[in-house]
This record gives structure tokens, C-alpha cells and sequence, in this order.
């Protein structure tokens, strides 16, 4: 009767050793935004200080637990499947990713990591995130772990976003220009909101009031703001920040967009030197006048040339070259008579 009772034992623990799970989460790790949270390990915990649009990283930790003693087994196609549970869309869905791990030698662990970016929209309270681990070893048998992390999404009292800061169009010379500013409530209480869009420079400042609900799955907890602006003409060619301030319960929150300013000048083409001389005469009398000429620039595409004078010198004899001429004739005409004198005189002699 004994040695039927020891052998009984003995089948009972042979079958748990069969049916043992041979996978174990060996540990788990979070981050929220970077900084690694403390609170979970290996058998779950949770997530702190995580925000709206938060990053949360996990890494989970597997373990084959085959070895010399037990079957020395591989486990092939590990798939391991983390869900966030009644997150998105307004609570109805869940955010799912999953990884496989080809192989995990025995006695060996190997490590995989998801990443999930909290919704905007996301109530103040703790989602549960499901982890599960499906094995198999090399014989076929299969393998299942599950462990739960809760990822606790503390709202602050007052908080506003910008989801939407747009400007069209982004470039211009000068006209009209449409600003849509998007804003939501991400706290736990209703706001009172006074928008505001400024820039000295372009003689922009314009206010809009209005209400945000708490409820981040209301329609009223966020809206969108279209501002119209002019830009005047004449404004230097520049980037432009447009400011966006919101401002509620005592505090502000304020981002900017830029616009870039861009009207087209022409290029302006080297200035050249032309001068043009006349000289005219007249009898003995001579005239030389000189002129100065300067490009223009034109601001259409082409470059007119135009004449501009200067300075003008006028280089005169005064009349003087004439009185000479007549005196010069008149001397002749006395050594002409001279000489017929002079002959006349010879003959009569």
C-alpha cells in the first residue's frame, strides 16, 4: 500500500513538472518621459506622474527556464503582447502592440520594448496595461504568462494645450494672412480663456474670448480660433514670430508660429562712366565742350541708360582771333603797294 502511495506521488509530480511554465517575466521596467519610474517590476505595480500625451516605455524581461536538469529546451517564437486597455477614442479602444522573440536559449533571457504615447484626450484616472507571454518549446508544448501594469494618468488642476498653431500662407510680400489656433483643456477643470495674438511689428494684437469644458471627451473642451490679418506693404523682407498667449485661472500659456516676409527686389546692375566730347570750329575760332553721363538704375528687369549732365566748360578766344586776321590782311596790302612803289621808282630812274 506504501510503495502504491509513493508511486502515486510520484506521477502527480512528474505531471506538474510537465505542465510547469517554462517562460517567466523575469523583470519589467518603465519610463514615463524619460525618467524611470521605480514602480514597476517584475510582478506589475504602476505607472506614475504620466500626462496627456505622455511617452510611456516598457521593457519586459524573459527567461527560459529549461537547463541541463529539466530537458535543456529551446523556446522558439516567443510572442509577447502588450494592451492598453479603454484609452483611445474616447475610451472605447485599446492601444495593442505586440513583438516576437525567435528564440531564447535555455537557461538565457532576452529582452523586448513597447512604446505608447498617451492620448490628448484621457480621463484623470489609473488604465490597465495587459501583458501576455505565449511560448513554445522545441518538443511543441506551449506556454502562457500574463501580468498586469496600471498606468496612472494624473491631470493637473488647470492646463491648457495648443494642438494647432497654422498660418497660411507662411510667405508673402504683404496682404491677407489666416492664423487657426487650436486649444484643449487637459486639466480637471472648466477655463475661462482669453486668447491673444501679437506682434509689435506687424501691428498685430487681437483678443477672443471663450469657455473650455473639463470633460476632455466634450466637444467644448477644445476650439479652434481663425484670426484674419493684413500684412501692409513696405515691411522689411524678414521672419516674423507671430505670439500665442492663452491665459486662464491666473495663469498663461504661450507658444508662436513665424512668418517669413519676401518681396522680390531686383538686382541692381554696375553703375558705368560714358563721356562725350564735341569739339566744333569755326574759322579760327574754337569750341570744345564736355559732358559727364551717369547710368540710371530702372527697377523693371532691363537697365535704361539716360544721359544726366554734370558739370559744362566752355573754352571761348573771345573774338580776339578775328581782329587779327584783319590786321594781319591790311599789312599785306601795305607791302604790296611798297613794292609797286618801288618798282615804279626804279624805272623812272
Amino acid at each position: 500500500m506504501k510503495k502504491l502511495l509513493i508511486i502515486f506521488v510520484l506521477l502527480i509530480l512528474a505531471c506538474t513538472a510537465v505542465n510547469a511554465n517554462m517562460v517567466e517575466i523575469y523583470d519589467m521596467d518603465a519610463w514615463v518621459d524619460g525618467d524611470k519610474d521605480s514602480g514597476v517590476t517584475s510582478s506589475g505595480g504602476t505607472a506614475d506622474n504620466v500626462k496627456p500625451e505622455s511617452i510611456v516605455k516598457i521593457s519586459i524581461e524573459l527567461k527560459n527556464l529549461y537547463d541541463d536538469d529539466n530537458g535543456d529546451l529551446d523556446l522558439e517564437d516567443v510572442e509577447v503582447i502588450a494592451t492598453l486597455r479603454d484609452i483611445d477614442d474616447e475610451g472605447t479602444d485599446d492601444i495593442e502592440r505586440d513583438e516576437t522573440i525567435s528564440k531564447i536559449s535555455p537557461n538565457k533571457k532576452k529582452s523586448v520594448d513597447f512604446e505608447f504615447k498617451i492620448p490628448l484626450a484621457v480621463e484623470d484616472r489609473a488604465y490597465v496595461l495587459d501583458i501576455e507571454v505565449n511560448a513554445e518549446d522545441e518538443n511543441g508544448t506551449t506556454f502562457t504568462v500574463t501580468e498586469e501594469i496600471d498606468i496612472d494618468v494624473e491631470k493637473d488642476n488647470h492646463a491648457i494645450k495648443f494642438y494647432k498653431i497654422d498660418a497660411s500662407p507662411e510667405k508673402l510680400c504683404s496682404g491677407a494672412i489666416e492664423l487657426e489656433v487650436g486649444s484643449v483643456n487637459i486639466g480637471t477643470n472648466e477655463e475661462d480663456v482669453e486668447l491673444t495674438v501679437l506682434n509689435d511689428a506687424l501691428g498685430i494684437d487681437e483678443t477672443v474670448k471663450f469657455t473650455l469644458e473639463e470633460d476632455p471627451y466634450d466637444s467644448d473642451s477644445r476650439r479652434l480660433k481663425t484670426f484674419n490679418f493684413r500684412i501692409p506693404s513696405g515691411k522689411s523682407n524678414n521672419d516674423y514670430k507671430l505670439d500665442v498667449k492663452a491665459e486662464f485661472a491666473g495663469r498663461t500659456f504661450q507658444n508662436y508660429t513665424t512668418i517669413t516676409i519676401a518681396c522680390d527686389v531686383p538686382v541692381a546692375k554696375p553703375a558705368t562712366t560714358a563721356t562725350a566730347t564735341t569739339t566744333t570750329t569755326a574759322n579760327t575760332a574754337a569750341t570744345t565742350t564736355t559732358t559727364n553721363a551717369a547710368t540710371v538704375d530702372n527697377p523693371s528687369s532691363e537697365t535704361e541708360y539716360k544721359t544726366v549732365p554734370k558739370s559744362s566748360e566752355v573754352v571761348s578766344t573771345n573774338g580776339r582771333g578775328s581782329s587779327f586776321t584783319i590786321g594781319f590782311v591790311f599789312v599785306e596790302i601795305i607791302i604790296v603797294l611798297l613794292l609797286i612803289w618801288g618798282i615804279m621808282a626804279y624805272r623812272k630812274k
